[in-house]
């Protein structure tokens, strides 16, 4: 079988990523000196020089694709490649008609430029083909998870007296208990570019306005737009909880607490199940999956944070980046392990005081899962799982002793499970459900 080497990614001089030293001479020469057989040319919504490129090509024994990096409205990149000349012709007088129509800054964004086999200029591309946000369009945290690259400059018009600008972002997001405002401000030159590098290492989202005011002017222009989520695939997600510190219930929780599923997909940080993608405050796809007052894939919840021993609400981060919700959930189940071993090597001690025999405590089934002493599945997992949902409240006529899911009672002298939750409802009716049941339910009979 014969084997090709291949780079199906790479831009030319006429994208303004691209170094002006990336001409089609060059980019096979260089192929030839790495000993790729097949090259793709893909520059940023254009094929201008596609066709030099693939002639160049095939006298020196390079195959090329002709094609494009194409930007979609929902800010996706995408490789589009062509047969023959004839298509890919037709697919740039597409990509002419719909392309944004704002003129390159070639001082910020760098030249595009078409060029021969010679390595002469034909000619430069007008209209910048790094696009930019459509107003009232979504943007979206890849499933890395990143967040997007932003960058704003004003391109003042002819006899403009401003020279500094006020910029302002404010992104907020409002559902069930949140309330989120944050703003980011700065002033610039009008010549210089906002780059909000701030999402280097932080996660935000909902509807974002950018509002530009410049200095010694009274007007402002404000540009609207939505930040949305993006989930990975289950077994992206399985994974990195694996690689958490916990134990083996911690994918299970995240299963069962990302429930029900939506399009036939479990593990879901934001929301899929939708009819239609409107990018407006009142939409809520692929926002954070929400019930209650929990959010993403462990519905964090006040909750006490592990790591500053404050009890608070889910921060932004653990809205937004799906790593971030693992990393904590997995972090608030470890500190609740923590506790109810704990707590039962004091139940254990009191049993032990009534009659050494008593140290261990009855097998215990629930949903596939067989919990016994000396196994990889103990009594104090059922407790540290009926923690972190909550252990209720006291109900009237019932007895729930500490409410623990395992307790010994002094009185009977016996060990006692308390499987059930109590609480009320929004209509103020006593309800009941089995925490760790609807856990052990998810994961795999054996």
């Amino acid at each position: 079988m014969k084997t090709y080497r291949a780079d199906l990614h790479i831009h030319t001089v006429l994208s303004p990523c691209g170094d002006l030293e990336m001409s089609p001479k060059n980019i096979i020469e260089e192929a030839k000196k790495k000993g790729l057989d097949i090259i793709g040319i893909t520059d940023h919504n254009s094929t201008r020089n596609c066709i030099v490129t693939k002639e160049i090509g095939e006298v020196n024994d390079v195959f090329v694709l002709m094609g494009v990096e194409v930007s979609t409205r929902e800010e996706v990149h995408c490789l589009a490649f062509f047969e023959n000349i004839d298509d890919l012709n037709e697919f740039q007088l597409y990509l002419d008609e719909k392309l944004q129509k704002i003129e390159n800054n070639i001082n910020y964004f760098g030249h595009q430029l078409i060029v021969n086999a010679e390595e002469e200029i034909l000619g430069e591309e007008k209209y910048s083909l790094i696009t930019g946000i459509s107003e009232n369009n979504c943007v979206y945290i890849s499933d890395d998870p990143t967040m997007p690259d932003f960058s704003a400059i004003i391109v003042p018009i002819d006899g403009a007296t401003y020279t500094w600008i006020d910029w302002e972002l404010r992104i907020k997001y409002n559902r069930g208990s949140r309330d989120d405002d944050t703003v980011f401000s700065t002033d610039l030159s009008v010549s210089m570019p906002w780059d909000m590098n701030v999402f280097d290492t932080l996660f935000y989202g909902g509807e974002a306005t950018l509002k530009a005011t410049p200095q010694d002017l009274s007007c402002s222009k404000t540009f609207k737009f939505s930040i949305r989520g993006t989930n990975p695939d289950t077994s992206t997600i399985v994974n990195y909880i694996d690689t958490q510190p916990g134990e083996w219930y911690n994918k299970y929780v995240a299963r069962s607490e990302s429930a029900p599923p939506q399009n036939g997909r479990y593990y879901l940080q934001f929301n899929e199940n939708i009819a239609e993608l409107h990018c407006n405050s009142t939409d809520v796809s692929f926002t954070p999956n929400a019930g209650g007052n929990g959010y993403g894939l462990y519905q964090l919840d006040n909750f006490d944070d592990p790591f500053t021993n404050l009890h608070r609400a889910p921060n932004s981060h653990e809205l937004w980046s799906w790593k971030g919700n693992v990393e904590m959930g997995c972090a608030v189940l470890v500190n609740k392990q923590s506790g109810a071993n704990s707590y039962m090597q004091i139940e254990r001690n009191q049993g032990v005081a009534y009659d050494p025999d008593c140290a261990e405590v009855p097998n215990e089934q629930s949903g596939n899962v067989f919990f016994s002493d000396g196994t990889s599945r103990i009594i104090e997992h059922t407790v540290a799982l009926k923690r972190y949902n909550g252990l209720g409240i006291f109900p009237p006529d019932i007895s729930v002793g500490n409410r623990q899911y395992c307790e010994w009672d002094g009185a009977l002298n016996e060990w006692v499970f308390h499987r059930l939750t109590y609480y009320y409802d929004s209509d103020d009716v006593l309800k009941s459900h089995d925490y760790v049941e609807r856990i052990c339910i998810e994961v795999p009979s054996q």
